[in-house]
């Protein structure tokens, strides 16, 4: 073999070493650039969670604890003949609401895990499945400002001393079926009028036991040191779109494998299994005061007390009135509107 030949291997055996190590280099180096920002994660103590938009400077603004094994409606509430073995899935524990700067954070904790899919397999946009929640805010404490009337299907009413400025729904559907039932699908001229007090929010994630929702301040205005709260925990229907009902399931007399029993099939009473109360026992009270039959004119919804987190609960008067608090008492007296004529309660 010539001068000329070796020279020739000698240059082609260097540019191959010479291209293998730019070929490692170039493979190398996402892969140490990826070990190096684990190691820099695990060096700083950083996780995905803490990583989140507006949790760094997260206040926790109150809580509001709920009592346990109260999720049956008025108290004679039972679940469909699908879900008995998940006893206590609408069993609500407590809600949480926070300031993340440009948001508020609303956490709705419930007593068992939340379910990603359904019976027959079914999934929502949302990530679960069996809950519609609603939670009402007072936020101004004026006396006759705000609104009185529930969304459909919850058949309740509020007192004018502690009527509601903002509602926050959670579906697990898309948001968009609620807002165009509002605009334009709904029978009622009031539901129409409040469309923008009804707050169906995108930003929602789950975690295990708890639905995490947050809202801009902008949507809810100032929320003050002492707003009026309640939370009602209801089952979801995506096909219920009605004039007596908005996503939700009814209570009918007996119950069904998708339908809740122990009611009396009218429209008086609520389909509301639970809500915020200091115990079941009040609980079963406040959604037993109603009146209810086959004419709607002549039904009496009950009235739902809000909770103020931060100071005595602010109990309307005529419920100071017409509700026993005796040691002896056993149920509530009869609530003063069931003393009028059908006509004159509208």
């Amino acid at each position: 073999m010539g001068v000329g030949k070796k020279v020739e291997i000698g240059t082609s055996v260097g540019l191959i070493r010479k291209n293998r190590k730019s070929v490692f280099r170039a493979i190398l180096s996402p892969a140490t650039c990826l070990l190096t920002s684990i190691f820099l994660l695990l060096l700083t103590g950083c996780s995905p969670k803490q990583q989140l938009p507006g949790t760094a400077d997260s206040k926790v603004l109150f809580t509001v604890h709920d009592s346990s094994y109260d999720d049956r409606g008025s108290g004679t509430y039972v679940y469909p003949i699908s879900l008995e073995e998940r006893d206590g899935i609408f069993d609500l524990k407590s809600l949480t609401v926070r300031d993340l700067g440009s948001l508020f954070e609303f956490e709705v904790v419930f007593l068992r895990p939340l379910d990603r899919e359904g019976i027959d397999g079914e999934r929502y946009q949302k990530g679960w499945v069996h809950q519609l929640i609603d939670i009402y805010l007072d936020l101004d404490g004026i006396p006759g400002s705000g609104h009185t009337f529930s969304l459909p299907g919850r058949n309740v009413v509020f007192s004018r001393d502690e009527a509601w400025d903002k509602v926050i729904v959670l579906t697990p559907g898309p948001s968009r079926v609620i807002e165009d039932h509002l605009t334009n699908l709904s029978e009622q001229r009031i539901l129409f009028e409040s469309r923008n007090d009804v707050l169906v929010p995108d930003d929602l994630f789950i975690k295990t036991f708890s639905l995490v929702a947050r809202v801009s301040k902008a949507k809810i205005g100032p929320m003050p040191r002492t707003p009026g709260v309640q939370v009602c925990i209801l089952g979801y229907e995506p096909d219920h779109l009605s004039r007596r009902g908005m996503l939700n399931s009814e209570v009918l007399r007996f119950a069904t494998e998708v339908s809740f029993g122990g009611g009396t099939e009218a429209q008086g009473e609520s389909n509301i299994l639970d809500i915020l109360a200091p115990d079941r026992k009040s609980q079963y009270e406040v959604l037993s005061a109603y009146r209810s039959g086959p004419y709607d004119r002549e039904n009496v919804h009950p009235i739902l007390p809000l909770i103020y987190p931060k100071s005595k609960q602010n109990e309307p008067k005529f419920r100071r009135k017409s509700t026993n608090r005796g040691k002896k008492a056993t149920k509530p007296l009869i609530d003063d509107r069931y003393m009028l004529p059908a006509e004159s309660t509208k």
